[in-house]
């Protein structure tokens, strides 16, 4: 398994909405699954911002991710619906199934 996850200082609520529908509907198209939708977050150690939101899919492979963070539909439809909303770090991480 594969997952992708992201971390997000949102500024523009309204904004961002629009990409996070679109996109979810995308990734359950392409086979991915969320399992963490900015939920609620308890720093136990260390830093980070705690007005970020953390999101993580799972993907069946490496491949399966990347057909979807890589595609023309992602990266010319969907990834410019979130400019000028926020700071984003993406992480792809091989992980247990």
């Amino acid at each position: 398994m594969y997952y992708l996850i992201i971390t997000a200082q949102i500024t523009d609520y309204g904004k961002f909405k629009s990409y996070a529908v679109a996109t979810a509907e995308y990734v359950a198209e392409l086979g991915g699954e969320y399992i963490v939708r900015a939920g609620q977050t308890e720093l136990l150690e260390g830093v980070f911002d705690m007005g970020s939101k953390v999101v993580i899919s799972r993907w069946k492979s490496k491949e399966h991710a990347l057909s979807f963070w890589q595609s023309e539909k992602y990266q010319s439809v969907l990834k410019p619906l979130r400019e000028n909303t926020g700071t984003f770090t993406v992480l792809l991480i091989e992980g247990a199934g």
